[in-house]
């Protein structure tokens, strides 16, 4: 988190054995099994080997990787059993280093109240089913703002 990116504020150039330490972190969060690997995969295709993207079949476990170290990227799915995907993000944003997240919601809603909490949550969204390009898209978007940003 703030480690990382004091390093490379300025310019720190890490040994090979740290070098995945610096790598974007990604998470995805969704409690549909089927749909969670085929997000984690496409990613995991399309950002290759410069991006760590860890799965996560619901937001409590996510929360904890949180706590470790927080991601650049979130895809969050909405409705999830136990916890939903808009309680995951909002615990994102409180924790600390949360509001330099990036969220990507995923969802089947499409009603105003959902895009103003969305928006609150500074999120964009996903409607499903999910289109691998337009996913890959606004995670790579998202991961040239933080690096640009970092650099």
């Amino acid at each position: 988190g703030a480690l990382k990116r004091f390093l490379q504020e300025y310019k720190y150039t890490p040994a090979p054995e740290f070098a995945s330490l610096f790598f974007p972190e990604i998470i995805v969060v969704d409690d549909d099994l089927e749909v969670l690997k085929m997000m984690g995969t496409a990613l995991r295709k399309k950002i290759g080997a410069s991006a760590s993207v860890m799965e996560f079949s619901n937001g409590f476990d996510a929360l904890v990787r949180v706590g470790k170290s927080v991601p650049d990227v979130a895809v969050v799915d909405v409705v999830m059993a136990q916890m939903d995907g808009l309680k995951v993000c909002e615990a994102i944003r409180r924790s600390e280093g949360g509001e330099h997240v990036h969220l990507i919601l995923v969802t089947g809603q499409h009603n105003p109240n959902f895009e103003a909490h969305a928006r609150s949550l500074s999120a964009v969204y996903l409607t499903k089913p999910v289109n691998v390009l337009e996913l890959t898209g606004l995670v790579n978007a998202a991961l040239e703002i933080r690096t640009g940003a970092l650099s």
